[in-house]
């Protein structure tokens, strides 16, 4: 079962993977959020933790559903109920 920081992870890793699908570079995608791209490039390495409001964000900026790549993160890292 998946950690704290594993969990992490796997938001991280399905973030950056929709961006790619998307053939959209990391400078486009800040530049969509009017943010630098260092910040895209942080919480994609795991530098940074990113929270529900920037989630939400960056998702619209990918013209992708909030609740429905939620209900992603939550197959993927909570596959096991732990809580």
């Amino acid at each position: 079962m998946a950690g704290q920081s594993g969990r992490h992870e796997v938001l991280r890793k399905l973030l950056t993977d929709l961006r790619k699908k998307q053939s959209v570079t990391q400078s486009e995608l800040a530049s969509r959020l009017k943010k630098q791209q260092s910040f895209v490039s942080k919480y994609e390495i795991g530098e940074r933790n990113i929270d529900v409001i920037e989630f939400i964000e960056i998702l619209v900026a990918l013209n992708l559903d909030p609740v429905e790549t939620l209900k992603l993160v939550q197959e993927k890292a909570f596959s096991t109920r732990s809580f």
